[in-house]
């Protein structure tokens, strides 16, 4: 368990039990099987396939409607969608692109960070795509991120 002021995790592939995702296995993951596109869908997006801002500054979102998507826009904050609202990739998992960032054990180059991939209800198609992510302090929250573990 990593608790605030400890020095960053380090994983044991080789044990049984929960954790993080690595970045490579986070990818794998997310493409559910399709290779050489954008999204696990294809390389187009819309409000019909995933919780995400849309906008038109990027030709391959093509929602008929932008910003928030409607069904989860309150009109005071959007939030988060309830798993299972969009249809699963070709390996059966929910959301892997947009609704969350998710964190990952893979560490940056400098060790001081953790990678996060995917994209979140707050942010546009760009950082939806499968093969983005960023790094992060581990003890950095926000209200758009999560997790998903894996098990072996």
């Amino acid at each position: 368990m990593y608790k605030t002021g400890q020095s960053s995790p380090d994983c044991n592939f080789s044990v049984n039990g929960y954790r993080l995702p690595s970045t490579d296995e986070w990818e794998y993951a997310a493409r559910g099987g399709v290779s050489g596109k954008r999204f696990p869908w294809g390389d187009t997006v819309t409000h019909n396939q995933a919780n995400y801002y849309s906008s038109s500054v990027y030709d391959y979102d093509i929602s008929l409607t932008r910003e928030w998507h409607p069904d989860y826009n309150d009109g005071d904050k959007p939030y988060t969608s309830p798993v299972g609202s969009f249809a699963p990739n070709g390996y059966g998992l929910y959301d892997m692109a947009g609704n969350i960032r998710e964190w990952c054990n893979t560490a940056s180059a400098s060790g001081t960070e953790r990678y996060i991939r995917d994209s979140s209800w707050n942010y546009g198609a760009i950082l939806m795509r499968c093969g983005f992510q960023y790094g992060s302090s581990p003890t950095f929250t926000f209200n758009n991120f999560g997790f998903r573990s894996v098990c072996r």
